[in-house]
């Protein structure tokens, strides 16, 4: 990520494996378990994730830098677009807060997962902060209604000594 929102999300090749030296080293490790390409959608173009930043992450995997490649996201049909359209084995994809009782999108999603042999993960079991006492930052994509629904339950929690995240 950079300052600067026009490239902030810098998917390119160079950038990649720049990225991926630095954070082997500060990690002090030679290889990573899953490489991801992180919120792929900012990109705005499925096409070059597939044709392109993929790949870049598949010559990762031959050298040894990591094992698996994943990429994670928030709107469930970009993946879709994205592995439809790449030669690319991709093992895993992570979303966020699409497997709760106040967005269940996810479930719709688990046999096209399925049918390309994907490890899924969910990530935010609390709902970007949906789900907690603190409740979630103003930008969170739930409707008024959802985000006082959980409001209320969060304060009903917080008045009984309790953490709804909990």
């Amino acid at each position: 990520y950079t300052a600067d929102w026009k490239t902030a999300f810098d998917f390119s090749e160079e950038r990649i494996l720049a990225e991926m030296d630095k954070s082997l080293e500060r990690l002090q490790l030679s290889y990573v378990d899953l490489i991801q390409i992180h919120d792929f959608e900012f990109c705005q173009d499925p096409e070059k994730i597939a044709k392109e930043t993929l790949p870049v992450l598949e010559k990762i995997v031959k050298t040894g830098k990591a094992r698996y490649i994943g990429i994670t996201g928030y709107p469930l049909e970009e993946f879709h677009k994205v592995l439809d359209a790449t030669d690319v084995k991709v093992d895993t994809v992570l979303s966020y807060a699409r497997n709760l009782f106040v967005d269940m999108n996810l479930k719709a999603h688990i046999p096209y997962f399925e049918s390309k042999s994907l490890g899924v993960i969910n990530a935010s079991p609390t709902g970007m902060g949906l789900l907690t006492n603190n409740g979630p930052q103003p930008w969170h994509p739930a409707s008024k209604e959802i985000k006082a629904i959980c409001a209320a339950a969060g304060a009903y929690c917080a008045s009984r000594g309790w953490s709804l995240e909990s």
